[in-house]
């Protein structure tokens, strides 16, 4: 049991990447199921493949980039402005 579990911050969680194309799965206390899919930085390319399950009443694209020369406030700006955004508005979700 993880500490977000023993606190009851949520019932369980689960690393599925290697089956899905997201990374973990949570349930969450109100039964909800939250995804979340893991990305380097928010200004590369791999931003725009992403694809919200059928099954995700939450879904939480969550950026871990690592490179030591990104400026985290451009990297999330851009990511967010010109990569999610247009994405989301092309897709009409």
């Amino acid at each position: 049991m993880t500490i977000i579990q023993a606190q009851n911050f949520i019932q369980k969680w689960e690393s599925v990447g290697d089956t899905n194309r997201y990374d973990y799965s949570v349930q969450l206390n109100s039964g909800k199921t939250a995804i979340i899919e893991l990305k380097g930085c928010l200004d590369g390319n791999n931003t725009n493949i992403f694809e919200r399950p059928p099954h995700a009443q939450e879904f939480i694209i969550w950026s871990v980039c690592t490179n030591p020369g990104a400026d985290p406030r451009h990297n999330a700006w851009s990511g967010i402005h010109t990569r999610l955004s247009a994405e989301i508005v092309a897709r009409k979700q």
